[in-house]
């Protein structure tokens, strides 16, 4: 059965060098040189739940809707540093990467039926995402915070 190794593993999450606290890519390195930490640029949510049938990795058949109510601020901007990622632990179970806990608070008026959080790269295309197993509704000044997201290849 074919696999991947806990190398081949932190090289798809990370990026090709295994320089994750390494900072910011330096000139010449481009943006799709691979890992999933390199690449995303920001963390959102969406509103409603998936639909059996959406709850996909095709993402072409995702449709991704801001959450209703005026109170959705926009999207969170993140990069490959340990402000946003957590220092990955080498094991010999599976790699995974994890989100640092990002906050979005309901400003001005609620937010209404948040169903989940996806992060994509900077052509809006999404990487992944996570479902609520209930929308919420946040009144206005309620936070939601995106608590350890976990990318884990299994």
């Amino acid at each position: 059965m074919p696999f991947l190794t806990n190398y081949g593993q932190q090289v798809c999450l990370y990026d090709d060098n295994r320089t994750f606290l390494a900072g910011p890519l330096t000139v010449g390195t481009p943006a799709t040189h691979g890992g999933i930490a390199q690449i995303a640029d920001t963390l959102a949510l969406y509103s409603g739940a998936l639909s059996s049938g959406t709850a996909s990795k095709d993402a072409s058949v995702l449709t991704l809707v801001d959450p209703a109510g005026g109170g959705y601020a926009g999207d969170i901007t993140i990069t490959k540093s340990v402000t946003h990622w957590v220092d990955p632990s080498a094991s010999s179970g599976d790699t995974q990467i994890v989100l640092q806990n990002k906050v979005f608070t309901a400003t001005g008026s609620p937010m209404n039926d948040v169903g989940g959080a996806y992060i994509q790269d900077e052509e809006s295309n999404v990487l992944a995402l996570w479902e609520r197993s209930s929308d919420i509704t946040l009144a206005t000044n309620d936070t939601i915070t995106a608590d350890a997201l976990t990318i884990r290849i299994i």
